[in-house]
């Protein structure tokens, strides 16, 4: 009911307007001009009173529908289970069984006292309800049931977990946070607001030198759904201050060098909840060499043994196992002491192992059988068995079977391609590849070209047909192509901006009323200026079309931002989701523009070509310009041609949305909600060496270690890589 009377209450004064343009258009023209300019009174005047009465209404509307505190942290435990369910499900973490965990306290000087984290102070964090104080004794060594009971337990509640690539940590926070999230489901409804909301963020993107990490924060959880509408910013503000949530920070090690103690000490003055920072062993122990984490309890997590590792893959296999496997996992004992065994003492070499020859390898396949690792004439060491599996992972990746379609792209050609993508985030300091961020690898002159030449060939002629009109057609074009190349430049320079530079944009919410109202007030004052040149009510009518168009398409949108989660769109949903927004936001400027531009021309004097022409030439012209400001404007669009730019000079696929979709299928990429990342951060690293950041900044210059010649962008991918780090 209340919806039907809002739009009868939209439609009346619309049919009014509409009346009162039709009675001035038959005015002589000094009654027009007298008309128009009360008209603008009139408009003005309620233009003001729909401005305090919507502000009225916002407010009241605001304390009526905000959520409570219990309500939002219950919509955003739900959204984090479903994020990190599916991450698990994506690195094969709860099936068939995950791999064991075991941890110690950190031996290195990387923390300070132990007592520091356990003894309770004022402030000190208070256990969950059903878990106890941690005391100095039980941060000894535990598994993952007492890693949990660490995380609750620590009177500080802030607890920092480290180790050597490959060992699991990013597994390890992914499980622990699930277990935390069960936990607080199966505690009483009463008791729930004493247990936090776990969330999993990395750490690329926060400068602590320029913001403080409750406002990145806040930014980050206003990107879930259930935070992203009006006051959902505060509302995360809130969460946090209430210790609702405990904050899971991973990548220190990824950020510069030289930022590391400054973010360690941010975190030590500013962080009021719940921490648990993830980080490699190394790059810890030189930050701390500075700052430390005060108050933190430091564990590393411990190498599997081979007894973990057969029992693992013995889930995967056949019981009996075939023989090969079962040669294999006979090598597997404690006393074992090939290279092999040495070799899978951590996740990621076991699941490269069930990977790469479960199920077994194709006729002529370049792989033999499982215990062909077994020979030490070809495997001499524990790091010749791990780069054997890496080199075979995109081979069994796009190798055909039986039964499935043939594979889209040759292992080679995914070899190169990924590559490519390794190299331009090594370039970026980051293990995340945002498909949004992917122009940002094009040089700014090629960038801004981009976008300016495909804007001056759209908007040129539009803008010439409107300028010159019908008998200046030829000047029209010449101005519109200059007018369009000169938009076009603007766009691309903008374009070019880092997301930094924009971040003072981002979570941006303007309630659709107050925005066309808004449209409303500057078309009164832009007609006011523009009636000296065409007449009082022409300029009065475009301003007012042109303000409401711009308002319907912030409407619009608050709508398509609404509807969900950047944090639970796939990287293929938000990229159709963006282009559908720009698509749509065309249409309805078009629409709002059209027929508005089209009753100018009809009722200006000098085009003397009648009003049904001026309509039909509006509406056309209209909707062609929003359709091509909405895509041009959009970030798929800007995708697309930078994808077309990569695939020119580097040669590889030219849709690469699908390509990386269809990497992550075959289980070389993952999804953190719309970001991809390599499944096995080592693999990146092989591909591409890791950058050694620089002082200052995040950038940085290529290191190749070991003495083998590390790869540029471009050439041949068969060559042995260097680097063999991960996470």
């Amino acid at each position: 009911m209340r919806r039907r009377w809002m739009w009868v209450g939209l439609a009346m004064p619309t049919v009014g307007l509409g009346w009162w343009v039709l009675q001035v258009t038959l005015l002589t023209d000094t009654e027009r001009t007298n008309a128009s300019g009360y008209g603008q009174f009139v408009l003005a005047a309620a233009g003001l009173l729909l401005t305090a009465g919507g502000l009225v209404a916002d407010r009241r509307d605001a304390t009526r529908n905000t959520p409570s505190l219990d309500e939002v942290a219950d919509a955003l435990a739900v959204a984090t289970r479903t994020q990190w369910t599916a991450a698990a499900a994506d690195r094969r973490l709860l099936h068939p069984v995950p791999l064991p965990i075991r941890w110690r306290r950190s031996p290195l000087s990387v923390a300070g006292p132990v007592s520091a984290a356990t003894t309770p102070r004022v402030g000190a964090f208070a256990p969950p309800p059903g878990l106890d104080r941690v005391t100095p004794a039980q941060v000894r060594e535990g598994t993952h049931r007492t890693l949990h009971r660490l995380y609750g337990g620590l009177a500080s509640g802030r607890l920092i977990i480290t180790g050597g690539p490959g060992a699991g940590k990013s597994s390890a926070a992914i499980l622990l946070l699930l277990q935390a999230l069960d936990f607080r489901d199966h505690t009483p409804t009463d008791q729930r607001a004493q247990v936090p909301v776990p969330v999993l963020f990395t750490l690329t993107g926060w400068d602590p030198a320029n913001q403080t990490v409750r406002d990145w924060l806040a930014d980050k959880l206003a990107e879930f759904a259930s935070l992203s509408r009006r006051h959902g910013r505060q509302r995360a503000v809130d969460l946090l201050t209430a210790g609702r949530i405990a904050v899971f920070l991973d990548g220190l090690d990824e950020i510069a060098e030289d930022l590391r103690p400054t973010v360690l000490h941010a975190l030590a003055e500013q962080a009021t909840f719940r921490l648990v920072l993830l980080t490699r062993t190394d790059e810890l122990a030189a930050a701390t060499t500075v700052r430390i984490l005060t108050g933190a309890a430091c564990v590393e997590l411990r190498p599997l043994t081979p007894v973990d590792a057969a029992t693992y893959l013995r889930h995967s296999l056949p019981d009996p196992p075939p023989p090969t496997w079962q040669h294999l996992l006979d090598s597997l004992t404690p006393s074992g002491t090939n290279p092999l065994g040495a070799a899978l003492t951590n996740p990621l070499t076991i699941t490269l192992l069930r990977d790469t020859y479960h199920p077994p390898p194709p006729p002529h396949s370049p792989l033999g059988t499982p215990d062909e690792l077994l020979d030490t004439t070809r495997f001499p060491t524990p790091q010749a068995v791990t780069d054997h599996l890496l080199d075979h992972a995109i081979t069994v990746a796009y190798t055909p079977r039986p039964g499935n379609p043939p594979p889209r792209y040759t292992p080679d050609t995914v070899r190169h391609t990924l590559t490519v993508i390794a190299h331009h985030l090594h370039q970026a300091n980051t293990r995340d590849l945002h498909w949004w961020h992917i122009p940002g690898w094009i040089p700014q002159p090629h960038r801004t070209l981009l976008v300016a030449i495909p804007t001056a060939l759209v908007f040129g002629p539009l803008v010439g047909l409107g300028a010159g009109g019908i008998g200046g057609l030829a000047f029209g074009l010449v101005v519109g192509l200059v007018g369009g190349l000169m938009v076009g430049l603007a766009g691309g320079l903008a374009a070019g901006l880092t997301p930094a530079q924009l971040a003072s944009f981002k979570g941006l919410r303007v309630p659709w009323r107050s925005t066309l109202e808004f449209g409303l007030l500057v078309g009164l004052v832009s007609g006011f200026a523009g009636g000296r040149a065409f007449g009082p009510l022409v300029a009065l009518v475009g301003e007012l079309g042109v303000g409401l168009a711009s308002g319907l398409i912030d409407a619009v949108g608050m709508g398509f931002q609404e509807q969900g989660s950047m944090q639970g769109l796939s990287p293929i949903r938000q990229y159709g989701d963006d282009l559908t927004f720009g698509l749509v936001s065309g249409l309805v400027f078009g629409l709002a523009l059209g027929p508005v531009s089209g009753l100018v021309l009809g009722l200006d004097l000098r085009l003397g070509s009648g009003l049904a022409f001026g309509l039909t030439v509006g509406l056309v012209g209209g909707l062609a310009f929003g359709l091509a400001f909405g895509l041009l404007h959009s970030s798929a669009w800007r995708f697309a041609l930078s994808a077309l730019y990569l695939a020119r000079k580097h040669r590889i696929p030219l849709r690469l949305l699908r390509f990386l979709d269809d990497a992550h299928a075959r289980h070389l990429l993952r999804t953190v909600g719309p970001v991809y990342q390599f499944r096995h951060a080592t693999l990146q690293d092989r591909l591409a060496p890791r950058t050694t950041p620089k002082k200052g900044n995040g950038s940085g210059e290529a290191r190749a270690d070991g003495g083998n010649r590390s790869l540029t962008v471009g050439e041949s991918t068969s060559t042995t890589m260097s680097g063999h780090t991960g996470r």
